[in-house]
Formats: structure tokens, sequence, C-alpha cells
């Protein structure tokens, strides 16, 4: 039996955005989960090129996606930028531009940085979340499986193809998926919430409460991982559990609308 507790797009927010990443005067990608996770050592990155003052305040801005996306654009404006500098100064304006939901500009910006450097796996896996944040579910798929033919061991790229499978009912691709990306970051909140909904799609219902009690273990401040929580709950006939899980979720996020529908759902007699 397959959950009906999702809209059309199916992630409510869940799958991870776009990965931060500098190339300047550290030498390396960083890259951060959308839903701020934390910040870990990534990619191996471009050998040092120009870099400017501009690029370098880009970059550290962001935390605040709106003065990055004026820095960026200084940035660009002003010049001095390598051509491999010049991509990741558009994609991260790009990543601002997600941060503020502008999807259709972070994708314009996309584009150019990998006009730039088109091999930069980093950039399509964001543009991949951007496009699947659009429900243009072929184009993000397009995009992660480039980004992870460039570099296999992209968790987030995993995680986010995971998604665009278990929206378009390819359950036992999307299982597979996060399963590697879990081999890659096993307590990655995000992707064990991901899992436990592909897994309830797949009747496990067992499998599927186990990985939302370790997504709330390792992820108590994220919303979506008491949601998911509160589904596999529901799923298996606790309402009880469920209604707790989904005021939880609504203390982490008052303003989220598809989490006060399913509460007041619940409640109904």
């Amino acid at each position: 039996m397959r959950a009906q507790f999702v809209d059309s797009k199916g992630s409510l927010g869940l799958h991870k955005g776009a990965m931060k990443r500098s190339c300047g005067r550290n030498g390396t990608w960083v890259r951060v989960a959308v839903l701020a996770l934390g910040m870990t050592a990534g990619f191996a990155g471009l050998a040092r090129a120009q870099w400017t003052d501009e690029a370098e305040a880009c970059y550290q801005a962001g935390d605040e996606p709106a003065s990055g996306v004026l820095l960026c654009s200084q940035a660009i404006e002003n010049g001095g930028l390598s051509q491999e500098n010049l991509a990741m100064t558009y994609s991260n304006r790009a990543n601002s531009f997600y941060d503020l939901g502008q999807y259709d500009r972070a994708i314009a910006d996309y584009d150019v940085a990998l006009d730039l450097a088109p091999d930069d796996p980093v950039t399509l896996s964001n543009r991949g979340a951007a496009h699947l944040e659009l429900e243009s579910y072929d184009q993000a798929l397009a995009d992660l499986n480039a980004a992870l033919s460039l570099y296999s061991d992209n968790s987030v790229a995993l995680t986010n193809r995971c998604w665009v499978h278990a929206i378009e009912e390819r359950f036992e691709l999307a299982k597979f998926d996060c399963d590697e990306a879990l081999g890659l970051e096993p307590l990655d909140p995000i992707t064990l919430a991901s899992r436990s909904y592909v897994l309830m799609q797949m009747g496990d219902l067992d499998g599927a409460q186990e990985d939302a009690a370790l997504a709330v273990q390792f992820g108590d401040h994220l919303w979506q991982t008491h949601f998911y929580r509160g589904l596999a709950f529901e799923m298996s006939g606790n309402e009880r559990a469920a209604e707790v899980s989904y005021r939880r979720a609504v203390s982490l996020a008052p303003r989220e609308p598809r989490v006060q529908e399913k509460l007041a759902e619940i409640r109904r007699p």
C-alpha cells in the first residue's frame, strides 16, 4: 500500500539544495547542505588563480543570500577574475538566488558558470537541485547524473537523485541512491528521512520507522525529520505518536502550511 501524504512535488523541501564552495585562498571546495547541517571539506579544488576581495566576500556571504547576490554581482562587474574563479563566482551568486527561492535566476547563473567550467560537478549538482525545486524532473535527473559521473561520491547529488526517482515512483532506484548516500554519510538526517519516505512507499514500515527515528536523533532541529517520522507513525496506525511528531514539526516551522494541514487532518474525528 502506498502512502498518500505529500503533494505532487513529493519532497516537502527535504532534498538537499545548493552546495557552497570556494576556490580561492584556501584551495578547496566546501560544501554545505541547504538545511544547515554544517560544513565539511569537499571536492578537491582547482589550482589557485586570480582571486579578488570581492569574490571572497561573495563566497563568505553565503549564509546571507541577499548580501551574497550584491557582493557576487560586484565581483563579476569589477572583473579581475580568472575564468575558473569567475565561474565559481557565478555559481556562488546562483546559490544565493537559490536560497532566496529565485530558482530561474539561479539556473541562469549556473548556466553561465557551466559555460565557463563545463565539468564542474558542484555546479551541475546545484543546478539539478534548482530544477528539482521547479519540478523539472528530467532536467534535474540529467544534471544529477552528469554530476555523479564526474564525482560519484557526491552524497548531496545522490540524495537529490533519490528524490527524483521517488517522485517518479522508481522506488528501487530511489532506495539504491539513498543507500549509496548513507554509505558516504551514515548519520545524515536528510538522507535518513528521505529513505524513510521511500521505504514507506515500498511497504517496509519497520525500516521506515527505524530510519525516521535516526533522522530525528541526528536532526532534531529539522522540522522535516519530525514530519516524516509522523508519516511513519501514521502509516503504522499510531496516530497519537504521529500527532506528537507533527506538533514538533509545527513548533519548528509554524509557517509551513503543509505541516499545519497534516496536523489538522490527523486531529479530525
